[in-house]
């Protein structure tokens, strides 16, 4: 299969509540629930039929609509500060807004680039992590930074003409 086949979370958990039940010595009822093929690791572990869709999930996220909201909150945040473009940095798992706003949780570092009614770009500094970043971070188009740091937003910027930037997170200078 493929990566994603072999690393589906949600068919780890059911190796993983197999494994667990059968050396913990559970029933034998538990055992064949947890080998069942049909059977789901929400059903494993007696989730109540509101939490199954998100357990179930390949990765957990917030809807459309929930997204859409976190934007236009953004968007009047930034229409109060007189900004017309928004920087939101993680580095070194610290800074939770690029979480927040896209879903990716920005390991190393992910500097986002946000305007309203625009197509959200992103620069995530590891090369290896950008496939991952593609799956997991919603409405972005996602670019490999370069190792180039903040020279790529600054590039991006001025293509799109930015004039008054405001920054959400931990963003240092020389």
């Amino acid at each position: 299969g493929t990566v994603e086949d072999i690393m589906d979370r949600r068919e780890f958990g059911k190796l993983a509540l197999s494994a667990g039940a059968a050396t913990a010595g559970a029933g034998e009822a538990t055992v064949a629930l947890a080998q069942t093929p049909a059977a789901s690791a929400s059903d494993a572990i007696k989730l109540p039929p509101e939490l199954r869709a998100i357990f179930e999930q390949a990765y957990p996220r917030f809807s459309d609509a929930e997204y859409s909201r976190r934007r236009d909150l953004l968007a009047g945040v930034m229409e109060a500060a007189g900004v017309d473009h928004l920087l939101i940095v993680s580095a070194l798992n610290v800074g939770n807004a690029t979480r927040w706003v896209t879903g990716w949780p920005g390991t190393n570092q992910a500097l986002l680039l946000f305007r309203p009614g625009e197509k959200m770009v992103m620069y995530v500094e590891y090369h290896n992590h950008v496939p991952q970043a593609r799956l997991i971070a919603r409405d972005v188009d996602v670019r490999w930074g370069e190792d180039k740091g903040i020279a790529t937003v600054a590039d991006e910027l001025g293509r799109r003409g930015g004039k008054r930037v405001g920054v959400i997170g931990p963003l240092s200078g020389p």
